[in-house]
């Protein structure tokens, strides 16, 4: 098992069902946040899948995945206020945002997304987690 991060305010974790926590760097709040944050499931599993992505990611394909049974209008605004609320948590650059792609920026506030990525997919199968998470 590799070190954690000490500069992270923040962990995914995946084994056990999906969650963040307050991590090793934690401020004043961001447990309460986390907890906030995991009563978001969608929210918290678009987190999940921008950091095991490992590249950008497009908003129509994030919307369609996490929204495909409303129409494209709304699952696009859906996509964006789970954007909006995940960066109230994690910080206004803790998503990258080119064009029309999203990714985890690697001043997320939750470790590097490649510490992100091998602790989750050491730590479960992800995929049946997140979108196990998303349905909720």
């Amino acid at each position: 098992m590799s070190p954690a991060d000490s500069s992270a305010r923040f962990d995914l974790v995946t084994l056990g069902g999906l969650r963040i926590t307050a991590g090793p760097a934690a401020r004043d709040g961001d447990a309460q946040q986390a907890d906030a944050l995991n009563a978001r499931k969608r929210a918290l599993a678009v987190l999940t899948v921008l950091a095991l992505a490992g590249r950008p990611l497009s908003r129509d394909s994030l919307a369609d995945f996490f929204w495909s049974d409303r129409e494209p209008l709304r699952a696009r605004h859906s996509l964006a206020e789970a954007l909006s609320y995940l960066r109230s948590i994690l910080g206004r650059n803790a998503i990258a945002s080119r064009a029309q792609e999203l990714s985890l920026s690697a001043d997320a506030p939750c470790g590097s997304m490649s510490r992100m990525r091998r602790c989750a997919m050491r730590n479960s199968r992800c995929s049946p987690t997140v979108a196990a998470a998303a349905t909720t």
